[in-house]
């Protein structure tokens, strides 16, 4: 009987555990995440800063931009929100670093979009989409799409 409860105890965690966790099912390739963007740009993260929202704390980060090839061109910063924590999917960027970024104005983050955050040009990402380092690889793929 023991046995048969700690089986069932550990089960329990693991499923609990499942469901607040975050889950990417698909990272889409370079030309459905940039079709469905709103900018994607080359840009070093300058400062990160966490804030409490009536939702729950979200990291925002400004960024500045070395190249926009979608969305903003005069903008030479841009603040990036991304949801804090792994259970929301968040990305936690590393001042000083380059990376290249997706953005979105609505979509999975309306939840967030409150307050301070429902104004335009408030940008949102997460672990979900193409954000990475940068790569002359994905930049030469970026170009390829941007200029069709």
């Amino acid at each position: 009987m023991k046995v048969h409860f700690k089986i069932l105890i550990i089960f329990f965690l693991f499923q609990t555990s499942y469901l607040f966790a975050c889950s990417c099912s698909v990272m889409n390739d370079v030309k459905t995440e940039f079709k469905n963007s709103d900018i994607v740009l080359v840009g070093k993260v300058i400062s990160k800063q966490e804030i409490d929202s009536e939702k729950g704390k979200i990291n925002k980060f400004q960024v500045k931009v070395y190249r926009f090839y979608k969305g903003l061109n005069e903008k030479k910063t841009v603040a990036v929100y991304s949801p804090k924590g792994a259970s929301s999917c968040g990305v936690n960027f590393e001042i000083g670093k380059v990376y290249i970024l997706y953005g979105f104005e609505d979509g999975v983050f309306e939840r967030y979009k409150t307050g301070k955050f429902a104004k335009s040009e408030t940008y949102w990402t997460s672990r979900c989409h193409r954000n990475r380092k940068y790569s002359k690889q994905e930049i030469s793929l970026i170009k390829k799409i941007a200029t069709n």
